[in-house]
C-alpha cells in the first residue's frame, strides 16, 4: 500500500521505461532534490515511450500530478495521443503537452 504524508503527498518509486515504437533515450536526472524522468526521441520518426510505475491504493478520489516540459514535441493532425501527459494505465488523457514549453503544472484525477 502506498504511503501518504501528512499534506496527501505521496511520491511513487520503482519507475520503469516501456518503448513501444521508435527509438528514444530514457533517463533519470536528478535535479533540485527531485529526479525528473526524461523521454528523447532520438530516431528521425519520433518516438512512443513512457515511464510507468504500480502502486497499491485504498479506496478514495486521487489526483496524479507532476510537471511536464516539451522541446520540439510535435503532433501529426492534433493527435491527442501525442505529445506529454500523465494518465493512469487505461485511463484517456486529458492534458497534453506539445511543442516548446516551461516546466507546466499537469494532472490527472481518478478514483478507487
Amino acid at each position: 500500500m502506498q504511503t501518504f504524508d501528512a499534506t496527501g503527498t505521496a511520491r511513487p518509486g520503482g519507475w520503469q521505461t516501456d518503448r513501444k515504437a521508435g527509438e528514444a533515450r530514457l533517463d533519470i536526472l536528478p535535479r533540485d532534490g527531485r529526479m525528473d524522468l526524461s523521454i528523447q526521441a532520438t530516431g528521425p520518426q519520433g518516438c512512443a515511450a513512457s515511464w510507468r510505475t504500480t502502486v497499491i491504493l485504498p479506496a478514495g478520489k486521487f489526483r496524479f500530478s507532476g510537471r511536464v516540459r516539451t522541446a520540439g514535441v510535435t503532433s501529426a493532425q492534433d493527435d491527442p495521443n501525442d505529445g506529454a501527459a500523465l494518465r493512469i494505465s487505461g485511463g484517456k488523457r486529458v492534458q497534453t503537452v506539445v511543442g516548446d514549453t516551461d516546466w507546466t503544472q499537469a494532472s490527472y484525477e481518478f478514483e478507487v
